[in-house]
């Protein structure tokens, strides 16, 4: 994997806070995912999904 492919900065708007409560998904499980993705799929140039 590419050291691009993680992110390690990120926001969580209050949509997002809510359904992270709402679905009993842990803060630490959105850092684990985030910064080590299974999963990289490029949409265009600068932005991937």
């Amino acid at each position: 994997m590419l050291e691009s492919d993680s992110i390690s900065e990120y926001r969580l708007t209050d949509h997002a806070r809510f359904e992270i409560k709402r679905r009993q998904i842990t803060e630490a499980e959105i850092d684990q995912v985030l910064s080590t993705p299974e999963q990289v799929v490029i949409v265009r140039s600068g932005r991937v999904e």
